[in-house]
């Protein structure tokens, strides 16, 4: 590893050793494929757990959701629009998060 990549890992918080898992991680869930897709969320996006190394799974056109509407359990689909949102895997947890996108969340649901 060149010292300007370890230094950048040192500013992001990530452990040169979490990278190499990630970047396994990625090659696994895309059959072999080099990572292109490695995502550093900072410590501002979860507080509580420090900065966080995401790899990418690939976009979202649509997303899928049940939620209550009036007292009832409804499905909604929603198509989105303009720049498409990113699933990306937690490296640490392989907990699922949503990136980016041009979207945004109103009282009356998804918008874009």
């Amino acid at each position: 590893m060149r010292a300007d990549d370890q230094e950048l890992l040192d500013l992001l918080g990530v452990d040169p050793d979490e990278l190499v898992d990630a970047i396994e991680q990625y090659r696994a869930f895309h059959w072999g494929e080099a990572e292109d897709g490695l995502v550093v969320l900072g410590a501002d996006h979860a507080p509580h757990y420090g900065p966080e190394l995401l790899f990418r799974l690939g976009e979202i056109p649509r997303i899928t959701y049940q939620t209550s509407k009036n007292g009832e359990i409804i499905e909604w689909v929603h198509e989105f629009t303009g720049d498409l949102p990113v699933l990306c895997a937690n490296a640490r947890s392989s907990r699922l998060a949503i990136v980016g996108g041009s979207y945004t969340v109103e009282p009356e649901g998804i918008k874009g």
